[in-house]
């Protein structure tokens, strides 16, 4: 006599839906598990894309924030030119 491994026969959930029967306590836990597995990868998903927008926008800010800076540098280092032909005396 051969024995064949036992495996478990357990209806799907559709099989159930399908047949009219009612779906077993087991597997109805096992629905809504899967359920909030799947909303939490959902959240998950979004949450991740909103790191990666908030961090593209921060690269953004630092370059322009450090192209800034060195425009500020460059100007605080050359001396101010001034036009004495365009300056008008202080007593007008």
């Amino acid at each position: 006599m051969t024995t064949q491994p036992h495996q478990p026969s357990e209806p799907s959930v559709q099989h159930a839906a399908t047949t009219g029967q009612t779906p077993e306590p087991g597997e109805l836990r096992l629905q809504s598990i899967e359920a909030a597995i799947a909303f939490l990868q959902h959240d998950v998903d979004s949450l991740s894309q909103s790191i990666l927008n908030c961090l593209r926008r921060l690269q953004e800010f630092d370059e322009r924030f450090t192209r800034i800076e060195h425009e500020l540098i460059t100007v605080q280092q050359q001396p101010e030119r001034r036009d004495p032909a365009a300056e008008k005396p202080p007593h007008y």
